[in-house]
């Protein structure tokens, strides 16, 4: 598959990934065996916190027709500020 015919978005809490694959020209005296060989395509997967995916880092890639999507994670930041408190007599 080419890179125009695949699509990847985030909507609401689920990553899609959608397209369609087109037919692909026959040549005479070839014999060719895909598992789908044409059609649209959509799955959506779940997302479990958007709180914590870093949203703008999203990133797809696709080499020799397999889709690697990358979703990085939020850095944590450390909610507890450690405070010295002086005893007084």
């Amino acid at each position: 598959m080419k890179r125009d015919h695949i699509k990847v978005s985030l909507e609401d809490k689920h990553l899609r990934i959608h397209g369609e694959r087109p037919k692909l020209n026959e040549v005479e005296g070839t014999w060719r065996r895909m598992e789908r060989p044409k059609g649209r395509f959509n799955r959506r997967y779940p997302l479990p916190d958007l709180d914590s995916v870093d949203v703008d880092a999203i990133t797809a890639r696709l080499e020799d027709g397999v889709l690697t999507v990358t979703i990085p994670i939020k850095k944590r930041e450390d909610k507890l500020n450690v405070k010295n408190i002086e005893i007084s007599i």
